[in-house]
């Protein structure tokens, strides 16, 4: 008795916590889209030159969950040239339950506006459940909203 007990219980419980697991993922996935976006824009305001950041259509067939950050910054030529510094690749989810559904490229400017170079946006994060939406105006403010 006390054993079927725990097992209707845990037959009710797994689909619940699925659920919340991805409801997690996708919302630090969002975070994570969200503080990289901002990022990239304080360093093309921080450096005064312009900063680009592109982040990859992801799916089930393909699940490339990084993005990628070109930094710039001026070197010592007078007047300061800006120049490549590095290229960073940075992972955006640790599951592979969230996809993106389009790719985008945005370039930052020194005076923090952004424009996108590639794709579009809003950009649209789903797992099997629910979605989330990035929005980032052309004065680089972001935000994420959810249904």
């Amino acid at each position: 008795m006390v054993l079927a007990l725990i097992m209707i219980m845990g037959a009710i419980a797994i689909p619940t916590l699925r659920s919340s697991r991805r409801t997690y993922h996708l919302g630090q996935s969002s975070t994570t889209i969200a503080g990289a976006v901002q990022a990239a824009r304080y360093q093309a305001i921080m450096t005064g030159c312009p900063q680009t950041i592109t982040i990859p259509q992801t799916n089930a067939a393909f699940s490339n969950t990084t993005y990628q950050l070109v930094k710039q910054k001026p070197n010592t030529a007078n007047p300061p040239v800006c120049a490549a510094d590095t290229t960073d690749t940075i992972p955006w989810s640790t599951s592979n339950d969230v996809s993106l559904t389009a790719a985008v490229t945005m370039q930052f400017n020194p005076n923090g506006l952004m424009q996108v170079t590639a794709g579009t946006l809003p950009m649209v994060l789903s797992n099997t459940y629910t979605t989330n939406t990035i929005t980032v105006s052309g004065a680089g403010n972001v935000k994420t909203t959810s249904p």
